[in-house]
């Protein structure tokens, strides 16, 4: 009778230590991953070249309503002006903003379009943010090598506000005609976003001005070898091309916006190229998202 019960009392013990460890194991699994959509954008700066559908005062608000629909978690942004992001704070009310040039009172000169980075408020916690040139002096405002304008990449570190998951998102823009500028501009991305984020998830996109090419001395090289490509390994991927040029014929199109990552599971690629927003074409270039895992 007594080892009967001692015995019972062994199995149930054994029961409570198999389930008392297994909980904390699942919880902590569960507090390590984070799914996070991120967008690259070009918005199209503001000229009264573009007429009509083309207008900034006609795209805007479908800009908002494509926003509204696909609701991405971060947004990288790229060519916004101060108009531009007066109008995103005033009409995405569910964002923060991180605008470096708004932080640090820096004014770029005419052309100097400096990125803009916002994610869900509700979602995420700014932890740390940051900005540098794509020049021989990254830390203060310049032109590199033979860019054209003044480049720069822009970075901010979340928090995942319901796991604790932490990660680093950067979005670019290389100048779209100085070969040295790409050239030195992905040498450095890579340099400073090594250094930046170290060993922690890393998205990173943005407007490259480069056509994917293969071979040796590809300008991206780079890239690949350090991160890899959502649109790549995306367990669902877009294949389209990411800039229209407001134009409907496709044998002008070509890939010029880019998502990479590191630290990370690729689980979804979208080329968002709708046109049910209000005007056939929201910008000259199309947003471009990929949804991770962390």
């Amino acid at each position: 009778m007594g080892s009967s019960i001692v015995k019972t009392m062994r199995r149930l013990l054994i029961i409570l230590i198999i389930a008392f460890t297994a909980i904390p194991l699942s919880a902590k699994k569960t507090q390590k991953e984070a799914t996070v959509t991120y967008m690259s954008f070009n918005i199209r700066f503001i000229t009264p070249k573009d007429e009509g559908d083309r207008s900034w005062e006609s795209r805007r608000p479908a800009v908002i309503n494509m926003f509204n629909d696909v609701q991405p978690d971060v947004v990288g942004i790229q060519e916004q002006s101060e108009a531009w992001v007066t109008y995103l704070r005033e009409n995405l009310k569910d964002y923060d903003f991180y605008i470096p040039d708004y932080k640090e009172g820096v004014t770029l000169p005419k052309n100097g379009f400096s990125m803009v980075i916002f994610w869900k408020k509700n979602k995420f916690e700014l932890l740390d943010c940051g900005r540098f040139f794509l020049s021989e002096t990254p830390d203060k405002p310049s032109k590199g090598w033979d860019s054209n304008h003044y480049r720069n990449t822009a970075w901010v570190e979340l928090k995942d506000k319901a796991t604790g998951r932490r990660f680093f998102c950067f979005d670019t823009h290389l100048d779209h005609k100085g070969l040295v500028a790409k050239e030195n501009g992905v040498l450095l991305n890579v340099e400073m976003i090594r250094g930046i984020a170290g060993k922690r998830g890393v998205v990173f996109g943005g407007d490259m001005n480069i056509i994917r090419t293969k071979g040796k001395g590809y300008l991206m090289d780079p890239y690949y070898a350090y991160m890899q490509s959502a649109q790549d390994t995306a367990l669902d991927s877009d294949t389209a091309l990411t800039f229209n040029g407001y134009s409907d014929d496709l044998t002008t199109h070509r890939c010029l916006d880019y998502i990479f990552y590191r630290g990370a599971e690729a689980l979804k690629f979208d080329v968002v190229d709708h046109d049910g927003y209000g005007v056939r074409f929201i910008s000259d270039h199309y947003p471009v998202m990929a949804t991770f895992r962390f």
